[in-house]
C-alpha cells in the first residue's frame, strides 16, 4: 500500500439562508394561527378543506387529519352547505369579502353564535384559488343583546299599558316620550301629539314653572323624586 496517495474531497456549499428564514416565518405564523381563539380555515374552489387551525379542530371535535381533504358538505351536510354556506362561498370566490352571522351547533362546543368572514385568497398571485374563512364566537354578546331586547320589550309593555302617566324628558325641557295614559290625562289625542305640541315643559306644561325647577333640583340631589305634586295644563286649558 502506497501511503503517499492522497484523497481529494469535493465539498459543495449551498446558501439556504432564505429558505430557513421562510421556514422560521412559517413556524411563527403557524404558531400564531394555532394560538388564536378564532376558527380559521383555508378552503379551495372545490369546497375542500386544505388547512384548519387548532381552535377549529377542537370545535369540530376531530383531529386535523379527519378534516383536511374533506368537503364542506361532508362535514356540515348537504342541506346546510347548499342553502347557507355555498352562496356565501361562491360570492367570495368571485372576489368579494363576505360577512355573515349565524347560530351553529358544533360537535365539540355545542351551539355557538358566530360572526363569519370569507376572504378571497390567491395562492399564486393571479386568480382566486381559495377562501380564508375566519369565525369569531360572539355567543355571549348575542345572548346579552337578546336579553336586552326581552328587557326592553317588557319595559315597553309597562310603559304603553300603564294606567298611570309615564314620561321621559330632556334637561332642556322637551318631552322625549309620553305614554298613552299621560296623553289622555292632559287631553291629547295621542302621545305623538303631546310631544310635538309641548316644546317647553316648564312654560307650557307646568302651571307653576318654579315647580319644574324644584323637580329637577330634587332629581339631581337625590337621584329620584317621590310623591311630587304639581298642577299641569291640559290641552283644552
Amino acid at each position: 500500500i502506497d501511503s503517499s496517495l492522497k484523497t481529494n474531497h469535493i465539498v459543495q456549499f449551498n446558501d439556504i439562508t432564505d429558505r430557513k428564514k421562510m421556514e422560521n416565518r412559517w413556524k411563527r405564523s403557524e404558531f400564531i394561527i394555532n394560538s388564536a381563539q378564532e376558527f380559521m380555515t383555508l378552503i379551495n374552489k372545490e369546497y375542500v378543506y386544505e388547512a384548519v387551525n387548532d381552535s377549529y379542530c377542537r370545535a369540530m371535535d376531530k383531529p386535523r387529519e379527519q378534516i383536511i381533504g374533506r368537503s364542506i358538505s361532508r362535514l356540515w351536510g348537504d342541506d346546510r352547505f347548499t342553502k347557507r354556506i355555498k352562496p356565501l362561498f361562491d360570492r367570495c370566490m368571485g372576489g368579494e369579502t363576505v360577512h355573515d352571522e349565524s347560530w351553529i351547533d358544533f360537535p365539540g362546543y355545542g351551539k355557538r353564535y358566530l360572526e363569519i368572514s370569507y376572504y378571497p385568497y390567491s395562492a399564486h398571485g393571479s386568480s382566486i384559488t381559495h377562501a380564508v374563512v375566519v369565525s369569531h364566537d360572539i355567543s355571549k354578546r348575542k345572548q346579552v343583546e337578546e336579553a336586552l331586547k326581552i328587557s326592553e320589550a317588557g319595559y315597553r309593555s309597562i310603559f304603553e299599558n300603564s294606567i298611570g302617566g309615564i314620561f321621559q324628558s330632556t334637561p332642556e325641557g322637551r318631552f322625549i316620550s309620553v305614554n298613552s295614559a299621560m296623553a289622555r290625562m292632559c287631553g291629547y289625542d295621542s302621545p305623538e301629539e303631546m310631544t310635538a305640541t309641548i316644546t317647553d315643559i316648564a312654560g307650557q306644561h307646568y302651571v307653576d314653572p318654579e315647580k319644574r325647577k324644584l323637580f329637577e333640583k330634587t332629581l339631581q340631589e337625590n337621584g329620584q323624586v317621590k310623591n311630587f305634586e304639581h298642577q299641569v295644563y291640559r290641552k283644552d286649558g
